[in-house]
């Protein structure tokens, strides 16, 4: 069982966008999940002075939670649905802010990345990427 189960950290980063347990924290009130993060994470996140962080009781789960099987699969429906213009970082990788507002829950930026690799990796193999660059004769390399 996890140290901080049933319990909601509730993070305002004192600079917006500063970064702790591999994510980026707004300005704003975020809560998210303490399950998210390792009790190692959830410490450092606690004593960072960089962020107002207290943590809350969760509510009582209505559903059992996603296992990480069925996030991959809930962030594969996510990708297609992002604003290239909007929900894109520069080099070309998802904001997880865009990714978890759309999905309706937090979701760990490894979690994120893990599964947009699977994302591209899949498009590419199967030739409709969308851009103009692919062979339509289809020679595999």
């Amino acid at each position: 069982m996890h140290a901080y189960e049933n319990r909601i950290l509730v993070v305002t980063a004192k600079r917006p966008g500063f970064r702790r347990a591999g994510r980026a924290w707004p300005a704003e009130r975020t809560e998210a999940p303490a399950t998210n993060f390792r009790p190692d994470q959830v410490e450092a996140i606690l004593a960072d002075p960089m962020l107002v962080v207290h943590l809350e009781d969760a509510p009582a789960p209505a559903d059992p939670p996603m296992t990480e099987t069925e996030i991959h699969e809930k962030l594969l429906d996510v990708f297609p649905g992002l604003d290239q213009a909007k929900d894109f970082t520069r080099d070309g990788t998802p904001k997880a802010k865009s990714v978890e507002r759309i999905a309706g829950f937090a979701i760990p930026a490894a979690t994120i990345a893990t599964s947009w690799a699977a994302f591209r990796a899949m498009k590419e193999g199967d030739g409709q990427g969308g851009s103009d660059g692919g062979n339509a004769g289809g020679g595999g390399s």
